[in-house]
């Protein structure tokens, strides 16, 4: 087994009286050094060690208040495929299960997945399933909130 395999949390959910066994990704501390050390890797020691701090508080928190920060903003990044290579780590198994960032002016902000209604671009990507996220009528133009719901006119023809 891999690392990551070893950090999931195994869970019994009863359903339908029949036990099935599921794997919770959780948080715990080998996946929290794991993280680190990446995340150390591309932005330094301090400014990662404050993002895992932040989300294994929010991670272990059961009320979405509280006097920590819901993100971490992280110095600026000149360099795209270092963003990149961040924004991928979030996505990998070691951070997916609590952690989601976008990116403001060249810094990389890192969210705890309890706040992702809260972040400016929530709902701005599609969800993968673009059939339902299509527009129905590409042509139709939307009518103008300041205009009446009805328009009436009078079309005069001249033959000649």
């Amino acid at each position: 087994k891999s690392e990551l395999q070893n950090v999931a949390k195994k869970t019994k959910i009863e359903d339908c009286d029949e036990k099935t066994e599921v794997v919770v990704p959780t948080f715990d501390e080998e996946k929290q050094r794991l993280a680190k050390k990446e995340l150390s890797e591309l932005i330094g020691e301090e400014p990662a060690s404050e993002a895992i701090k932040m989300l294994s508080f929010w991670e272990n928190s059961t009320e979405k208040g509280g006097d920590y920060a819901k993100n971490i903003t992280l110095p600026l990044i000149d360099d795209k495929v270092k963003r990149k290579a961040i924004h991928m780590l979030m996505r990998s198994d070691l951070l997916s299960c609590c952690a989601l960032a976008d990116t403001v002016d060249k810094k990389v902000r890192i969210w705890h997945k309890k706040f992702e209604k809260d972040m400016p671009t929530y709902g701005s990507f599609d969800s993968g399933n673009k059939k339902y996220n299509k527009p129905k009528n590409k042509k139709k133009v939307p009518w103008p909130k300041d205009r009446p719901n009805y328009l009436s006119f009078v079309l005069y023809k001249e033959n000649m």
